[in-house]
């Protein structure tokens, strides 16, 4: 059975993990379950090979089980080698073990230890949805009744009035399909507020209002692939203040492929996967850079393999990407965990200048 979401876990916790398995599936989200999904006579090893394989989100019940569990800690490396989105569920007060933090620790976590679960399990919906680009459809359908309209005779129109009609239809058409393509290349992307007590949302303005933990993101519901132009604008009452903007990323963390665009607090960085180690600087520069009360204009140039970042219409960095970049993601705002906060994004809009999905 085809599936999006495979659920990870230790056999302590079935009973949470079906629970998580029957919430998702309420929401149309398929899953791919043990013992539930392995089919018949075939190996348990190969069948989670290739469920992960096949799945688009990993969610991880995180417990003291699945810290020390093997079989856990294998399937998280396959998902992770397989650069699949991994969301972790902690259902318990639990650090997690040496291992398991080397794959999961710059991933966002929720947390479910305190009650009620069913709140929980909703919020872990909702991460899941987003990632996966699926929005609730209204079931509900309006009747119409539509009267009959009184039977009339029509005239035929004569045949050169038929001709000009259909060339003013066709001229009407090209021009609303020429609009058309244009808009598709512009769009204005609406974000997931992932923890709302770090962060608020006001008339398309998005804004630190606590210092975040790491990691702590923004998302964009719009998955984006090809080339593209972010441009928005961005204050901060803090002269200290840093925005990060992380480009193809994979709507829970810092991942494989992403490019992070830091500014702010003297330095300009472009990033790639991580911000933690100094391999990952594609860019570096110290000077005068420093967020104003009044707002900037950001824009975020990638094309033909190169990445421009601009700041009031200046280059402040330019760097070739790296070679495998796959350029598809999500959009992450960040106000950096490490500087104060107080860090506003608005007026974000990014146009397309490959495939968009």
């Amino acid at each position: 059975m085809a599936h999006d979401v495979f659920i990870s876990y230790s056999s302590g916790d079935k009973a949470i993990a079906d629970a998580v398995c029957a919430k998702l599936e309420s929401k149309k989200i398929r899953c791919w379950i043990a013992p539930r999904d392995v089919p018949a006579g075939q190996p348990f090893a190969s069948s989670i090979v290739d469920a992960i394989n096949e799945s688009r989100v990993i969610v991880l019940v995180l417990s003291t089980g699945s810290n020390k569990s093997v079989h856990v800690l294998r399937e998280v490396s396959e998902a992770v080698d397989k650069g699949l989105p991994i969301i972790p569920l902690r259902i318990e007060d639990v650090e997690p073990s040496t291992e398991m933090r080397y794959y999961i620790k710059s991933l966002h976590w929720l947390d479910a230890m305190s009650p009620p679960i069913e709140n929980h399990l909703e919020k872990l919906a909702n991460s899941v949805q987003a990632l996966l680009g699926i929005t609730e459809v209204s079931t509900q359908s309006e009747e119409k009744i539509i009267a009959p309209a009184p039977i009339q005779k029509s005239k035929r129109l004569p045949i050169w009035a038929i001709f000009l009609l259909l060339l003013i239809g066709l001229g009407v058409l090209g021009g609303a399909g020429a609009w058309i393509l244009n808009q598709q290349n512009e769009v204005s992307p609406t974000f997931l507020v992932s923890d709302e007590k770090y962060w608020r949302q006001t008339d398309g303005s998005y804004t630190t209002i606590l210092r975040p933990p790491e990691d702590s993101f923004v998302w964009s519901n719009t998955n984006f692939k090809g080339d593209l132009v972010f441009t928005g604008k961005v204050s901060s009452k803090n002269k200290k203040g840093q925005i990060q903007v992380v480009v193809y990323g994979n709507g829970i963390g810092f991942s494989k492929d992403c490019l992070i665009f830091t500014f702010g607090n003297g330095i300009a960085i472009i990033y790639k996967e991580s911000i933690y180690t100094g391999d990952n600087h594609l860019f570096v520069k110290e000077g005068d850079y420093y967020l104003q009360e009044t707002f900037q204009n950001v824009s975020i140039e990638i094309k033909d393999g190169i990445a421009n970042f601009y700041i009031d219409d200046q280059i402040i960095a330019s760097t070739t990407l790296p070679s495998g970049n796959n350029r598809m993601g999500r959009i992450g705002l960040l106000s950096h965990w490490e500087v104060p906060v107080g860090v506003t994004y608005s007026n974000i809009k990014i146009k397309t200048l490959g495939e968009n999905q």
